[in-house]
């Protein structure tokens, strides 16, 4: 299970001291994954044994904006999945940031093998979590 502590910029703890990366208790493993914005952060990471992929965000303070956001489950038709496949992916082939302001990208390699070639599909969400663009295959 992963836990997240954050400081205030004077370095001291905000009232929420601590809180866990997914919204239930299970092991999980987050690499390459903490985006910000402006008045939160998401993070990505992964369930092993096939929990899969996951993203939640969060505001400034540690508070949950949402659950657990399943990446296979993203997209429509021939593109469900392809920003986080089956199974537990820890992500060394993804990309997970936050623009500082508003919104956050995911680039993906297509997990599922919807495109030949190599070229990677991209997710933009909003800080709520919604996926508002994507998945897009970037050529």
């Amino acid at each position: 299970m992963n836990f997240l502590s954050i400081l205030k910029p004077d370095e001291q703890f905000p009232t929420v001291l601590f809180t866990r990366l997914s919204e239930t208790a299970t092991k999980s493993e987050s690499w390459h994954g903490i985006g910000v914005t402006q008045n939160g952060f998401a993070v990505r990471f992964s369930e092993p044994n096939n929990g899969g992929s996951k993203l939640r965000f969060f505001e400034n303070n540690g508070t949950p904006l949402t659950g657990d956001i399943d990446l296979a489950s993203l997209g429509t038709g021939e593109t469900v999945g392809v920003l986080g496949g089956q199974g537990s992916i820890r992500g060394d082939e993804q990309g997970w940031h936050g623009n500082g302001v508003d919104r956050y990208i995911l680039v993906s390699r297509d997990y599922i093998g919807v495109m030949t070639g190599s070229a990677p599909f991209v997710g933009i969400f909003d800080v709520n979590g919604n996926l508002i663009v994507g998945p897009v295959h970037v050529t």
